[in-house]
């Protein structure tokens, strides 16, 4: 084909059109390479191929400018950690403040955070804290002690406490801004979560983010008896519990042994030592035990004495007083010869008896200082006559209830009442030398539907003592 007729052929036309477009595009390229190889711009500037010139960086945050070459709005010059946006910036990085972190409509927030560390000093200031601690079932938790610790504006350690009130209400003013570590505790119980407190604002805790006891590090034993039943009341607490026996005899009816399950546990001290609380329910084991292993009392009382003297507690309701005075005779002073642990049963029921409360702390439960005490007896479903009094209490020992009590007619009869007994304790506790602590309690604490409301704040407080 001649030249001429190569030009006028559309399709050969097409191809000289597309060879001429790539040799200038290649052209172009290498010139623009040679160029850009060719000039070196200062620290923080950038060579724009388009007017030939060396530019600042630009810092508009616009997808695609020249200071952010991957559109991707993070300059490494922003002040958030890398793959943030700016509006999602921690303020202790330095950044905006997050959505998250904005106060609410009352000047709150509840923001939560590790309490490792602080803000910068500059940004440092007082805060406050309001909260609300409960227990593990939700329900508000009086008498706890609320710690609140971390680092000041400056570095060193804080640390300050208070109380909560009837409400489970507690309060901390003028709090260095910045992440610390706030702890709930009462007894065996605690529970802790890290907080955030931010300069001018009240971070709330009080609702979705009160502190509540964490119920899973504290191991209870209850040993199950005829005439008490704390499990339910652990259970209405959301408590998790073991049995570990009961108090009624085995064998056969002719052949009749101990409780074994309940002896062999208090029989090892290395089986009690796996549990912080035991509650012993009043029932017949301090009989069967007398009656069918005598010969094994001194090994469950010397075990009791060294269980509370390593720090842990023991709870014990009525007929089971004969462990707490065998074990720590000076605590409380039974009615009746002490040689004799039965004289103590001498209580009349039915009674209500109007209670003076004596303890701090049972008052600011209650919010009054008189209280009704109640001895159902109502058989055979509930039994409560020969109800164990105490008549004093040792100097060490703190008497949270007291009244005037109504005795048996004789030690033979208790169909009818008898004398007055002035003062009587009805609710004891003692703290042993080893810090370990005991309760006892002349009446039962088996959650009845019916029971008053004080009752019920009465055997809560009790628990959340131990």
């Amino acid at each position: 084909m001649n030249l001429m007729a190569y030009m006028t052929n559309p399709r050969c036309l097409r191809t000289l059109v597309l060879l001429g477009s790539l040799s200038l595009f290649a052209a172009c390229s290498d010139d623009t390479a040679e160029v850009s190889k060719s000039v070196e711009c200062a620290s923080g500037e950038f060579y724009n191929q388009l007017n030939g010139r060396c530019e600042l960086r630009g810092r508009d945050d616009l997808p695609g400018n020249p200071g952010d070459p991957s559109g991707d709005n993070n300059d490494p010059a922003d002040a958030g950690a890398p793959g943030d946006s700016p509006d999602a910036v921690d303020p202790a990085d330095g950044g905006a403040t997050p959505p998250d972190a904005a106060a609410d409509a009352g000047g709150h927030n509840n923001d939560s955070g590790d309490a490792s560390s602080n803000p910068d000093p500059a940004e440092c200031g007082p805060g406050a804290i309001i909260g609300k601690a409960c227990a593990p079932s939700g329900a508000v938790l009086s008498g706890a002690t609320v710690t609140l610790e971390g680092f000041d504006c400056d570095g060193q350690p804080y640390s300050v406490s208070a109380e909560t009130d009837r409400d489970g209400e507690y309060q901390f003013d003028d709090v260095p801004a910045g992440r610390h570590s706030i702890t709930v505790s009462i007894g065996s119980y605690s529970g802790e979560q890290a907080v955030r407190v931010r300069p001018g604002h009240t971070t709330d805790l009080s609702s979705d983010s009160k502190v509540c006891l964490d119920a899973a590090n504290v191991r209870i034993a209850v040993i199950e008896g005829a005439y008490d039943k704390v499990e339910g009341l652990l259970a209405d607490l959301q408590l998790s519990y073991d049995i570990k026996g009961n108090d009624q005899p085995g064998g056969s009816l002719f052949f009749p042994t101990a409780p074994a399950e309940s002896l062999a546990f208090l029989s090892d001290l290395n089986a009690m030592q796996q549990y912080d609380i035991i509650f012993i329910n009043c029932g017949q084991l301090w009989d069967n035990f007398q009656r069918y292993a005598s010969g094994s009392m001194s090994t469950v009382i010397n075990n009791l004495v060294a269980y509370l003297n390593s720090g842990r507690s023991l709870y014990a309701s009525d007929w089971a007083h004969p462990f707490v005075e065998t074990a720590f005779p000076g605590i409380i002073d039974f009615y009746g010869d002490d040689a004799t642990t039965n004289s103590a049963r001498f209580g009349f029921a039915p009674q209500t008896v109007t209670a003076s409360v004596l303890s701090p702390g049972l008052q600011a439960t209650l919010g009054h200082n008189t209280t009704s005490i109640h001895f159902p007896h109502t058989p055979p479903t509930v039994l409560n006559d020969h109800w164990v009094v105490a008549q004093g209490a040792g100097a060490q020992s703190t008497v949270h209830l007291h009244g005037d009590v109504q005795l048996c007619e004789s030690t033979t009869s208790c169909s009818q009442g008898g004398a007055m007994l002035s003062d009587a304790p009805l609710l004891i506790s003692h703290v042993t030398p080893g810090g370990g602590t005991v309760f006892f309690t002349s009446f039962h604490n088996e959650s009845q539907g019916g029971i008053s409301q004080d009752m019920e704040e009465i055997l809560k407080f009790l628990i959340f003592q131990l």
